[in-house]
C-alpha cells in the first residue's frame, strides 16, 4: 500500500501581509496607497515640468539680461571718448612741451574737470610716458597704483581700458589714450569700478529680486558685484555662450548664471539668480500639491473606509451567523443591506439559517426525547439492579443473622453469667481483675448489641403507631445510657411541640442508636451531644441529634445507611440501617447534613399526631 502524497505549503499558498488584515482594514489602505501613488506620479510629473518651465524662464531672462552687455560696451566707448576730448586739451600739450609751473597748473586743472559718463566716479589723471614713466599726476595715490603699462598703452592713437584693480578701499579701472600731436605721452583716468549700495539695490529691483550682476577681468583676477570683491565664476563657465549652472560660494548655493565678455574690454559680466528662487515656483506648486494630496487621499481614505465598513458589515454578520450556527447556536439577526447582490446573499443565507435553525431544534427534540427515554430505563434498570442487590443482601443477611443469632445468644448467655458469678465470688479481688470483668462484660454487651441489630435486621416488626411525646420518649432512651465524664448531653425541646404518631420501641431504639453513634464518632476527646426538636409545617416534627465530631464526608452521606457499611473501627454497619428501615416503617424519614471537621447532624422528621397518612 502506498503511501498518501504529503504536500507542503508553497510561497504562493502562504498568506501575505495584507492577509494578516481585516478586508474592513485592508479597502481603506489599498484605496489610500492608490490615490497617494497616483497623486505622487502625477505631482512628481507636473513637478518636473514646472521646474523644466522656471529653468527655461530663467535661461530666458538671462539672455535679456545679457543684453546689456551692450550697454556695457557703449559705456566704454564713452569712457574712452570722454578721456579722448580731455587728452586734446591744449593746456596738456602745452605742459608737456613746456613743463614749467604755469603750464603744470594748466594742466592739473584740465586734468582734474573731468567730462563723460559718472563723472564723480573719477579718481585721478596721470600723464605717462609709452613705457609708464609718470610725468604728472592729479592724485599721488592713483600714481601709485599697480600698473601693467607699457600693456595698458593704447596703439597708436586709440583709446584701452586697463584690468580692473584695487587702489586702497576702491576697485578702479584705467582708462588710457594717447596725447594728440605728442609722440610717447598718454593720458591715464583712474575711474572707480564700485557703486553705492542703494544704487545697486535700485538695479537688482529693476532687474529681480535675488539678481547679482557682477563685473570682473576676463582672467578671473579681481571681480566685484559693484560693492566689493567677490569670488569669479569658474574659469570654464567664463566664456560660455549659454546660461549654465554652478556653485561660486558654497554658502550660497547653486546658481544659474550668464557669463559674457564685454567686446573690447578684458573684462567680463555676469548675471546670477539663485537656483533656490529660480525653483521657489516649483517649490511651492510641490508643497501645494502635497497638501491636495494628502486632502485627497484622507477624504478618499474615509470614502473607501465607509465603503469598506458597508461592504464588511454584513459580511461580518454573515461570518458571526455562521460561527453561531457551527458552535450549534442561533444565527443572529440579519440586516437587509439593499437589493445588490449582497442583499440577496444576506437574504439568502438568512433563509438557509432559519432552515438550519428549524433541523436542529428538531433534530435536538428528538435527541433529548430519545435521550429522556434512554434516561428513563437507565434509570429504572439502576432502580431495579439496586433493589435485587438490596433484596438479595437482605435475604442473605436476615439468613446468616437468624443462624448466627441464635447460636451466639446463648454462649453470650453463658459468659454473662459467668461474669457475674465471678464479680460475686470474687468481691474482694484485686482492682486489676475487676477491671478485666468490666472489660468482658462490656464485651459481652457490644456483641449482645450486634446480634439484636441483626435480629432487628432480619426481621423488623411492624409499628404500633400511637401518640407520644417526642421529649418523654428521647428522655427514657438517654436514662438507659451510662453517664461519661467527657461526654455531654444537652436537650431543648420547645413547650408548644406536638405529640408524634410513632411506635415508641422502633423510633426509641434509633434515637438510641443515633446518640450512641454520636458518643462513638466524638471518641476519647469527648464532646457535647444536642438534641432538639422542632415543628416542620404542620404535619411533621423534625428531631435533631448533633456531635463534635470529625464529621461525615459528602461522598459518604447516602452510604452510611447501606448494610454492612461503616467507617469505625468496631461494629458490622447495621445501625443506621435499621434505623432507617424502622423510620421507614413508622411513616418518615431520616438524613444527616455535615462537614468535615465541624461534626455531623442527623434529622429524624417523624408525623404528628392526627396527621394524615
Amino acid at each position: 500500500m502506498s503511501p498518501e502524497p504529503v504536500s507542503y505549503p508553497t510561497a504562493a499558498s502562504r498568506p501575505g501581509v495584507l492577509a494578516r488584515f481585516s478586508l474592513e482594514q485592508k479597502v481603506p489602505l489599498v484605496a489610500a496607497a492608490l490615490i497617494v501613488t497616483v497623486a505622487a506620479a502625477i505631482s512628481i510629473a507636473a513637478y518636473v515640468e514646472v521646474r523644466h518651465i522656471a529653468r527655461r524662464a530663467a535661461y530666458a531672462h538671462i539672455n535679456d539680461l545679457v543684453k546689456l552687455v551692450t550697454s556695457g560696451q557703449r559705456t566704454a566707448t564713452q569712457l574712452t571718448g570722454a578721456v579722448h576730448a580731455i587728452a586734446t586739451r591744449p593746456a596738456i600739450a602745452a605742459y608737456l612741451e613746456s613743463p614749467t609751473p604755469e603750464h603744470q597748473a594748466a594742466a592739473l586743472t584740465a586734468m582734474l574737470t573731468p567730462i563723460g559718463p559718472v563723472t564723480g566716479n573719477v579718481m585721478g589723471a596721470d600723464l605717462r610716458d609709452e613705457n609708464g614713466r609718470l610725468l604728472l599726476t592729479t592724485n599721488p595715490v592713483t600714481a601709485n597704483a599697480p600698473g601693467d603699462f607699457p600693456a595698458v598703452i593704447p596703439a597708436g592713437d586709440s583709446a584701452s581700458l586697463g584690468k580692473l584693480r584695487t587702489v586702497g578701499a576702491n576697485i578702479v579701472l584705467p582708462v588710457s589714450v594717447r596725447v594728440p600731436g605728442m609722440s610717447g605721452a598718454y593720458l591715464v583716468e583712474w575711474r572707480r569700478a564700485t557703486t553705492s549700495a542703494s544704487a545697486n539695490q535700485q538695479t537688482r529691483q529693476l532687474i529681480g529680486p535675488g539678481t547679482t550682476l557682477l563685473y570682473g577681468n576676463r582672467d578671473g583676477t579681481f571681480w566685484t558685484d559693484l560693492e566689493k570683491l567677490v569670488p569669479a565664476p569658474p574659469a570654464e563657465y567664463r566664456n560660455s555662450k549659454d546660461p549654465v549652472e554652478y556653485t561660486r560660494v558654497p554658502s550660497q548655493g547653486r546658481v544659474v548664471a550668464g557669463v559674457v565678455p564685454i567686446p573690447g574690454t578684458p573684462w567680463a559680466f555676469a548675471v546670477e539668480f539663485p537656483l533656490r528662487e529660480v525653483m521657489a515656483p516649483a517649490d511651492t506648486f510641490l508643497r501645494g500639491i502635497i497638501a491636495i494630496t494628502l486632502i485627497c487621499a484622507a477624504l478618499g481614505l474615509i470614502a473607501a473606509w465607509w465603503f469598506a465598513r458597508r461592504l464588511t458589515t454584513p459580511l461580518r454578520q454573515l461570518t458571526d451567523a455562521a460561527h453561531s450556527i457551527a458552535r450549534g447556536g442561533e444565527a443572529n439577526v440579519l440586516s437587509m443591506v439593499g437589493t445588490d447582490e449582497l442583499g440577496d446573499l444576506v437574504a439568502s443565507f438568512a433563509v438557509m439559517s432559519r432552515q438550519v435553525e428549524d433541523a436542529r431544534k428538531s433534530l435536538e427534540e428528538r435527541v433529548s426525547q430519545r435521550t429522556a427515554e434512554l434516561n428513563e430505563a437507565l434509570n429504572q434498570l439502576r432502580d431495579t439492579q439496586e433493589h435485587l442487590v438490596r433484596r438479595e443482601k437482605l435475604a442473605t443477611l436476615g439468613q446468616l443473622a437468624g443462624g448466627v443469632a441464635h447460636e451466639l445468644r446463648n454462649p453470650l448467655g453463658v459468659m454473662s453469667n459467668g461474669i457475674f458469678y465471678l464479680e460475686t465470688v470474687l468481691g474482694s479481688a484485686p482492682p486489676e481483675v475487676r477491671e478485666y470483668l468490666g472489660m468482658l462484660r462490656e464485651q459481652v454487651t457490644l456483641s449482645t448489641k450486634i446480634i439484636d441489630d441483626l435480629l432487628g435486621f432480619a426481621r423488623i416488626s411492624p409499628a404500633d403507631r400511637r401518640p407520644v411525646q417526642l421529649a418523654d420518649l428521647v428522655g427514657r432512651q438517654l436514662a438507659r445510657i451510662p453517664s461519661s465524664d467527657r461526654i455531654r448531653i444537652e436537650t431543648g425541646f420547645p413547650t408548644t411541640l406536638p405529640p408524634v404518631e410513632v411506635d415508641p420501641v422502633h423510633i426509641g431504639q434509633v434515637v438510641l442508636n443515633l446518640v450512641t453513634n454520636a458518643a462513638q464518632a466524638m471518641g476519647e476527646c469527648g464532646g457535647t451531644v444536642r438534641i432538639s426538636a422542632e415543628t416542620r409545617g404542620t404535619d411533621g416534627v423534625a428531631l435533631r441529634v448533633s456531635d463534635d465530631g470529625p464529621g461525615i464526608p459528602p461522598e459518604l452521606h447516602e452510604r452510611i445507611f447501606e448494610p454492612l457499611f461503616t467507617t469505625k473501627s468496631r461494629g458490622i454497619g447495621l445501625g443506621l440501617s435499621v434505623s432507617r428501615a424502622l423510620v421507614h416503617a413508622n411513616g418518615g424519614d431520616i438524613s444527616v447534613l455535615s462537614e468535615p471537621g465541624r461534626g455531623a447532624t442527623f434529622i429524624l422528621t417523624v408525623p404528628v399526631a392526627g396527621a394524615p397518612a
